[in-house]
């Protein structure tokens, strides 16, 4: 029953909130197409002013050349140096009559009663505050549908306690604590411990290995990489002839040069494609052995990791 309502109730936070974008798109749309008309409605009276405008001067401009010309051929040519000289002085307005004064004042009171009478800045304000509102409440939503609470997240089921028992006991011997993992495994109730001692096989390999390698015996570490040789081609691993090398090392800084020659050609043969670079270097340092400093004071996992 409680998983249902919580279904129900996530469905219905979901609806609303989808419900909610869908209104800020529509609204968004409407908006947009509104403020482009009022605008679009403001240029054009803009522009029809401008045309009464520029029409009422370049009709005052032609009346008023064809008037020069005339006076041109009846005069003097003193007479029209001196009307030429003073016409030019003139600006267009002294070119203008009373009437096209008039019109061109008319014109732009028009437009402007026109401007105030339409409110289009009120209009396109009023409209991006009828969208702030449906953004405002979407945000709403979003807040109310996507809560900050944990709880949210988890599942109403219980937790699996195989699963963790499972998981503390893989800890305790991925850590070492052999012993404590194994006591812990045989107080738990219903727990299978042929399948906790197959858990344990792994890592208990791992720390054999790593105990071998503090007493400077690579042996057990090499068996590992030789049967997990598939297993560390699929990650292009070079482990195996890393652990190889550091073999030959060890016995030629022990001055064992001659049993470092004999192991060389046992093992280096098969890596001879791949690291076949890293193998003249090996071998041409056996004519150098005898400079070579020992390295008992160096860990060999610190050897491992030189290049």
């Amino acid at each position: 029953v409680l998983r249902y309502s919580s279904m129900s109730n996530s469905k219905l936070e979901v609806d609303q909130l989808e419900d909610s974008l869908e209104r800020v798109v529509k609204k968004q749309k409407t908006t947009f197409v509104k403020t482009l008309k009022y605008i679009d409605g403001l240029l054009a009276e803009v522009n029809k002013c401008k045309f009464i405008i520029a029409s009422t001067g370049s009709s005052s401009m032609d009346t008023s050349e064809g008037l020069t010309n005339n006076n041109d051929e009846t005069q003097p040519s003193n007479s029209n140096n001196n009307n030429s000289s003073s016409s030019s002085s003139s600006g267009p307005s002294e070119s203008l009559s009373d009437e096209d004064k008039a019109q061109i004042s008319g014109a732009l009171g028009r437009l402007k009663e026109k401007l105030v009478t339409s409110k289009i800045g009120a209009k396109i304000t009023d409209e991006h505050k009828e969208l702030h509102a449906p953004i405002s409440k979407l945000g709403k939503v979003i807040d109310k549908s996507f809560r900050g609470d944990l709880e949210k997240a988890s599942k109403l089921d219980e937790f699996d306690h195989r699963i963790i028992n499972q998981v503390i006991s893989q800890h305790l011997y991925r850590q070492g604590l052999f012993e404590v993992g194994d006591t812990f495994s045989r107080s738990l109730a219903g727990v299978d411990l042929d399948e906790m001692e197959r858990l344990k096989v792994p890592f208990k390999e791992m720390y054999s290995i790593l105990q071998a390698m503090e007493k400077r015996d690579l042996r057990p570490a090499i068996a590992w990489a030789h049967n997990s040789r598939q297993k560390l081609a699929e990650t292009a691993s070079t482990l195996e002839f890393k652990l190889h090398k550091l073999e030959f090392i060890t016995l030629m800084s022990s001055g064992q040069q001659s049993l470092a020659l004999t192991y060389a050609r046992q093992h280096f043969t098969e890596f001879a494609t791949d690291h076949m670079h890293e193998n003249q270097h090996l071998m041409s340092s056996l004519i150098y052995a005898h400079r070579l400093r020992p390295h008992h004071h160096l860990p060999l996992l610190h050897l491992l990791h030189r290049p």
